[in-house]
């Protein structure tokens, strides 16, 4: 049932990233949140609104790219106490012939907060 749980949040997740759904996307993070990027940067987010402004700036990146139909596949959950799990997965970026544009693998370390799932902390690995 996590799993399943986990996975559809991913899902809704990539279709607001597909359709650069800013605001979902950032409604997706607990706050505080973080993430760490492929080049070893961090971002720390306290509030919404600088969650929006940098999830859109990734996802409009992705879109320029050709990203339409992101999808993710080799999901992996540990549950990590009553209210929190983490998860791993390999994401790939698709045009609308689903073609791959890119691929990498990514860890979220999740919390149910108000009986939904929030993204608490996101580590980006290189493919």
């Amino acid at each position: 049932m996590l799993e399943r749980e986990i996975s559809e949040f991913l899902e809704r997740y990539g279709d607001a990233f597909n359709r650069v759904a800013a605001d979902e996307i950032a409604e997706m993070y607990h706050l505080p949140s973080l993430t760490v990027r492929g080049d070893g940067s961090l971002q720390v987010f306290t509030d919404l609104g600088d969650v929006r402004d940098f999830m859109e700036t990734v996802a409009m990146t992705y879109y320029d790219e050709g990203n339409r139909a992101s999808s993710f596949d080799e999901l992996f959950v540990l549950p990590a106490g009553g209210q929190s799990a983490v998860a791993s997965l390999r994401w790939t970026l698709r045009r609308d012939d689903g073609t791959p544009i890119r691929e990498w693998r990514q860890t979220y370390n999740l919390i149910r907060s108000k009986n939904s799932w929030q993204l608490l902390l996101s580590t980006f690995h290189r493919p």
